[in-house]
């Protein structure tokens, strides 16, 4: 039962002749993972997040405006309350 083992011997690669090759620039690095129409996929991720972005930001407003509404509301029926007994006074005196 003989197991001789392969050895392959690797050099580092020459600091001058591969070095710009190793680095990806961004567009290819773009083009590797999501493919020949990788502009038109971020436009589209973009597009998509800016209409949510918009839409919850209306949700905010609404809830918001019924917030206010609810909170003016509020005073009104307070002051309404408060004229209304201060009327009863003067009629009972």
């Amino acid at each position: 039962m003989n197991e001789t083992t392969e050895w392959e011997v690797v050099d580092a690669p020459a600091s001058g002749a591969t070095a710009p090759d190793a680095r990806q620039t961004i567009r290819q690095l773009m083009h590797g993972m999501l493919g020949p129409w990788w502009k038109w996929k971020v436009a589209g991720a973009a597009a998509i997040a800016g209409a949510a972005l918009v839409f919850f930001a209306a949700l905010a407003g609404i809830f918001m405006l019924l917030i206010l509404i609810g909170a003016i509301g509020s005073v009104g029926i307070g002051r309404f309350r408060q004229w209304l007994h201060r009327n009863r006074r003067s009629v009972s005196r």
